[in-house]
């Protein structure tokens, strides 16, 4: 069975959808024609950007990222991102999850929704803040939701930047991380 990504990921165009396996993997199934079209413009990624302005490019392999979401689908597409990328990537389903991950292997940068059971991502930032050998690890939010008074409260709590899932493409996410990192150097 196939599943839209609905809301979740609009701006990836070369995205149909994605489907769950039986082991638990993620199969995404990608728009034949949205990747013609694609292939058809000037390819321009991050990295190349990065090489033609001559700024310095952090050596992801190094870093490590713990991708924070209940949704499996979710979570399994950002490991994909951060991995292709060349990040060690680690996932939890909530919060308390995360913490544990935490406590025994510490993280880069936490890459964190919101809307989770048994602790939120704002909790789970605070907690993260407030430990002391946690609070130097960034943390980025990604949520759906876009209201200022929920940007204003994830960046209360200690999270060092927000994105909106309805804005969320892979270019935008590994910017992000890569400008958090770099500045963690």
């Amino acid at each position: 069975m196939l599943k839209s990504l609905g809301g979740l990921l609009p701006r990836l165009d070369v995205v149909a959808g994605a489907a769950i396996e039986a082991d638990g993997s993620v199969l995404v199934v990608l728009e034949p024609a949205a990747l013609i079209e694609r292939a058809r413009r000037p390819h321009r990624s991050p990295a190349g950007a990065a090489e033609r302005s001559g700024a310095p490019r952090p050596s992801p392999s190094r870093s490590s990222v713990l991708v924070v979401d209940d949704a499996l689908t979710v979570r399994e597409l950002q490991r994909s991102i951060l991995e292709r990328a060349g990040y060690e990537v680690r996932t939890a389903a909530d919060g308390l999850e995360a913490l544990s991950r935490l406590a025994e292997q510490p993280a880069d940068l936490v890459l964190t929704d919101v809307e989770m059971p048994r602790m939120d991502g704002f909790a789970l930032t605070e907690a993260i803040r407030a430990h002391q050998a946690l609070r130097n690890t960034a943390v980025l939010v990604l949520s759906s939701r876009s209201g200022d008074d929920d940007r204003r409260r994830g960046l209360e709590a200690g999270a060092d930047g927000y994105i909106v899932k309805s804005a969320f493409d892979q270019a935008t996410l590994l910017d992000a991380v890569e400008r958090l990192l770099g500045g963690r150097r």
